[in-house]
């Protein structure tokens, strides 16, 4: 079976133009896995702010909230944080105060009424920043 856990979710805050999604993710490789299919932090979808496959090991596990906010019409605002680290077993896993964190802000344009988005984000690692121009929102 696959041994991911992904679980997100997103509740209306006050006042009703504001959203607060959350995701927490949990992956594992298990047997020979090849070094380019380990599980991975980094990139536009999970923990934004370090490039992909920065991390990779046989265990991952990350937190991210974002708030969403309705700005004008179709024109909106993100602000979000995350925590997360790989590593190769239950023994590695870092204490609290050495796991990545990664932060930053983003905009929003609605393009349909569905409320398919484009988006504009703009996160920061530890070690540099990225900017991330995708359809559709990162979770």
């Amino acid at each position: 079976g696959d041994p991911r856990v992904r679980s997100a979710g997103a509740a209306p805050g006050p006042p009703a133009r504001a959203v607060l999604a959350v995701r927490a993710t949990a992956e594992a490789a298990q047997g020979d896995v090849p070094f380019l299919l380990l599980p991975r932090l980094g990139g536009s979808r999970l923990l934004r702010g370090y490039r992909e496959g920065r991390y990779r090991d046989r265990l991952l596990a990350t937190a991210e909230a974002e708030l969403r906010l309705r700005l004008w019409r179709r024109v909106g605002a993100v602000a979000f944080a995350g925590v997360g680290d790989v590593a190769h077993d239950l023994d590695d896993l870092p204490r609290p105060a050495d796991v990545e964190r990664i932060g930053g802000v983003g905009l929003r344009l609605r393009v349909t009424d569905g409320g398919v988005n484009l988006r504009a984000d703009l996160a920061r690692g530890r070690e540099r920043g990225a900017l991330y121009l995708r359809v559709g929102e990162a979770f």
